[in-house]
């Protein structure tokens, strides 16, 4: 599968239920492209995808996601931030932050269930 973002994503922590994972938002990112010409901001589903890229990398298993529980956008995040994602597992429920230096970006819970 391709990813949406150019940008590595770099596991910071692994530790029981939480993860924390970062990624630069390098100023080269297509995306930056057409959103928007004159005013680069990353679109906000590609904030979902990050934390989603997280979840694929660190869950014990495979897993698709069953529900978008809540979203919710609340900063902007710009070519040459780095964002951080920080889940939090509750059985198959995932609360997850996303902090663009230290201004939160969004907020999420998401359900998965395991595949096989």
């Amino acid at each position: 599968m391709s990813e949406l973002l150019e940008a590595p994503l770099v596991l910071r922590e692994h530790t029981g239920d939480r993860v924390v994972a970062s990624f630069a938002i390098g100023a080269e990112e297509p995306v930056f492209a057409g959103h928007y010409p004159d005013f680069p901001i990353l679109p906000g589903v590609l904030l979902f995808d990050c934390v989603h890229r997280v979840v694929r990398e660190t869950a014990p298993g495979p897993v698709e996601l069953s529900a978008v529980d809540s979203c919710r956008f609340t900063g902007a995040v710009y070519p040459g931030d780095t964002v951080t994602v920080t889940l939090q597992w509750k059985g198959e429920q995932v609360s997850a932050t996303v902090h663009s230096g230290q201004q939160q970006a969004a907020k999420m819970k998401l359900s998965y269930r395991g595949v096989s």
